[in-house]
């Protein structure tokens, strides 16, 4: 591997001991302090002025080693957040699919106008039962790509000066100008805190710190004025959203983009060396990676306006910086198009067998099509890039909501078979249409009821989200992001109000897979085969198939699975996603847009499983769900390339807000040249299919069994899980278990 220059490999040395202990806790004091000394003001100018106060007290520290400022990192949000204190000791992912949504009604239950219609309580009571049992998860706030080119162009002086001009709108009415007057004080407070960073650096008498110094009491109010300022100037305005809010997928954008006309006009005015620009976006990246469980997105490559491919040497030196500094964080997101150069494909496929799932590929070719039916304008949806794992979004323009709403496919299935009656807890969901079991003639019968179902509970659950809507704004502004993003200035509206020029809503599909296999189950081991009733499959389901063997053996071994060519699951699979899909695309949202539809997991397939009974396909109880838009672990048993063509039956333009597929290959598989490289006609083959998005694992299951049993000394082994990377020891077990348990294709696989 290429060495790193010696500035950034001190900060790598570092990397693990710069965590802020001191502003975990100041934060969430100084927000109760101005709260309570506040108490008569406006939500917004209360997060204001404490906003504005935390970061004149904060510490500022400019480290002897540092190539650029900053230092990302979590807080103390539980004053002001739905999330409590983050410990950096602790273990990443929990699972947990409650406490946020707990929290965040809880908060926003006071800024609604009371009483609420019974329909309302009714759905605002499902989504925090539903949360509680694994049949939703919502996350509101993050999932956002900040204004970088509107800061970087205009500077925070030019920010204040629209918003001075704006309040001398005489049509503005009181609150409009009460939030005005918190952006002031918002931009104000950042200004002054990187002065701080600028005085920090002077104090230093180092003079490797002048250009920090510099650079940073110039983009304190102006405009970034070459490569250095841009690259520093991103990595604050991203410190500052990150501390307003607490990071859930606050993304970048398209940085290489971004970044590249400062390069070339520096590289040709003698400023900059390719060198010295690497060193930069190393030094860039290792600031970035100390953000744990942020899910920050970097996208590269895509195409231009006239759909041609845009890639450049600065996207180059993100996928070499990668290669040579293998963090989980940032995520790197290759927006991928049919005129790629071999040169750029090569070091795509060098990053790809390192294993670190770097990059995920998007296809330009159904994304740019996909926001377009969602409403994107044209000028736009070229330009999108990604937001946390794999949601499009347009940079600077919009705030969608892109984790609003999860919904378990498979919790339908368990309410219908048990009388709405979720078998981890006993809590009760009242269906639609409740039905017994004995009453269930045939599978179409069945079948139909399932389809039903699904659609009311993805539309009641949607009513409870727009009513969040109405008042999350209210409960949790976010002024810093907000004076950066298009139209919040000019509508004098938050950024969760209707301030963006984009503000979808979205809802997220898991365990499609899961519920497919488990039709074909009913399907075939109770209607066709006559092995057992609805009522026995019933029993043996609440059993955990304990004394129901033979039964487990059938519907896991002999039962049609999704994934390996078969027409009745494939066809299923895409009669039920298009009917999900068009029905949540088709549901109006409170911000004067509407929802659109998601088929990825994260990482709740494993924490929405742990709270999900055993499934007809065999799936064992509070075990994980399918990863994804995949099949179920270890149920494909074709290849990858049964696996595309299944996919793929289904209309990826429908899915605005992306979906996931993983494949996982063996290591061994890139050793054979022949192997390797039938990787990229593979790729081609699924995106010319209309395929949205492809992620790798490179592992071995021994590696990762190894993994678990020794975890100090894989620490560094990063896996892909569904969306994005992650070090694998800091999983949960279930989560763990998922990954080990994924089909893993070999040298054969696709010959």
């Amino acid at each position: 591997m290429e060495t790193i220059s010696p500035d950034v490999q001190k900060l790598v040395d570092s990397f693990h001991n710069r965590y802020d202990y001191l502003s975990l806790s100041l934060r969430e004091e100084i927000y109760r302090e101005v709260y309570e000394q506040y108490n008569r003001e406006s939500r917004a100018m209360q997060y204001a002025r404490a906003f504005a106060r935390f970061l004149a007290e904060k510490p500022v520290v400019v480290h002897k080693y540092d190539v650029i400022a900053g230092q990302i990192q979590h807080h103390n949000f539980s004053v002001s957040l739905p999330f409590e204190q983050v410990d950096p000791a602790k273990k990443y992912f929990s699972g947990d699919t409650y406490s946020v949504v707990k929290k965040m009604m809880e908060q926003c239950m006071p800024f609604f106008a009371k009483p609420l219609s019974g329909e309302d309580r009714d759905a605002l009571e499902l989504l925090d039962t539903g949360a509680k049992n694994g049949f939703f998860v919502s996350t509101n706030n993050g999932h956002v790509i900040s204004g970088f080119e509107n800061v970087l162009r205009f500077g925070y002086d030019g920010l204040l000066g629209r918003i001075q001009e704006k309040k001398k709108d005489p049509s503005l009415s009181p609150e409009q100008k009460d939030y005005l007057e918190a952006m002031r004080i918002t931009l104000e407070g950042a200004q002054h805190y990187i002065r701080r960073y600028a005085q920090a650096a002077q104090d230093a008498q180092n003079p490797n710190l002048t250009r920090i110094a510099e650079g940073c009491r110039n983009i304190a109010g102006k405009p970034a004025s070459g490569f250095f300022e841009a690259i520093q100037s991103i990595l604050l305005l991203q410190e500052l959203v990150s501390m307003e809010s607490r990071s859930g997928s606050l993304s970048f954008g398209r940085v290489d983009q971004l970044l590249y006309p400062y390069y070339k006009k520096d590289k040709e005015e003698g400023r900059i060396r390719e060198d010295e620009a690497l060193a930069l976006i190393d030094a860039w990246r290792v600031k970035i990676a100390g953000m744990i469980t942020a899910y920050q997105n970097v996208a590269i490559g895509g195409c231009d306006a006239s759909l041609k491919f845009a890639g450049n040497d600065i996207t180059r030196l993100f996928m070499k910086s990668s290669a040579r500094l293998r963090y989980d964080q940032p995520l790197l997101s290759l927006r991928y198009t049919k005129d790629m150069s071999d040169d750029y494909w090569e070091e795509t496929l060098k990053l790809i067998e390192l294993g670190d799932g770097f990059p995920a590929l998007f296809n330009d070719d159904v994304i740019i099509p996909a926001l377009r039916k969602a409403g994107v304008a044209e000028e736009d949806a070229w330009n999108y890039g990604i937001v946390g794992c794999v949601e499009p979004s347009i940079g600077g323009k919009e705030f969608s909501n892109t984790e609003q709403l999860r919904i378990n496919w498979a919790m339908v299935l368990e309410l219908m078979m048990t009388g709405g009656v979720c078998r981890m807890t006993g809590d009760k969901i009242a269906l639609q249409n409740p039905k017994s079991l004995e009453s269930i003639k045939s599978y179409g019968e069945f079948l139909a009821w399932y389809k039903d179902e699904l659609l009311y509970f993805i539309k009641k659950a949607a009513r409870a989200c727009n009513l969040i809507d109405t008042v999350y704004y209210k409960a949790y502004p976010a002024l810093m992001l907000s004076s950066t993003i298009e139209g919040c200035i000019e509508n004098a509206q938050d950024a969760c109000a209707c301030g963006p020029k984009y503000r979808f809503s979205n809802i997220n599909n898991t365990g499609m897979a899961n519920v497919v296999d488990s039709l074909m189950a009913i399907k075939e081991a109770v209607f066709e085969r006559k092995m057992l009733s609805l009522e026995e499959l019933n029993k043996a389901l609440g059993e955990d198939f304990s004394g129901s063997e033979e039964l487990h053996s059938f519907v896991r071994m002999n039962c049609s699975k999704f994934g390996n060519g078969e027409e009745e699951p494939e066809k299923l699979m895409e009669e039920l996603v298009h009917l999900a899909a068009d029905a949540i695309n088709a549901i109006p949202n409170g911000r004067g847009s509407h929802f659109r539809s998601g088929f990825y997991s994260v990482e709740w397939h494993a924490g929405m499983g742990a709270k999900t009974g055993a499934t007809p396909d065999g799936r064992k109880a509070f075990t994980s769900l399918a990863n994804g838009f995949c099949p179920v672990q270890g149920a494909d048993t074709k290849g990858p390339t049964a696996v595309i063509n299944a996919l793929t039956r289904c209309d990826h333009t429908k899915f605005a807000n992306g979906m996931v597929l993983d494949l996982k290959f063996n290591p061994s598989f890139f050793k054979n040249p022949v192997h390797r490289s039938l990787l990229r006609p593979l790729l081609n083959t699924y995106f010319d299919q209309g395929g949205m998005e492809l992620q790798f694992n490179v592992v071995s299951r021994e590696t990762l069994i190894a993994a678990q049993q020794d975890p100090q000394k894989y620490r560094n082994l990063i896996v892909r899980v569904s969306g994005f990377s992650a070090y694998f020891v800091t999983l949960y077990k279930s989560l763990q278990d998922e990954i080990i348990a994924r089909t893993e294709y070999t040298e054969a696989a696709i010959v």
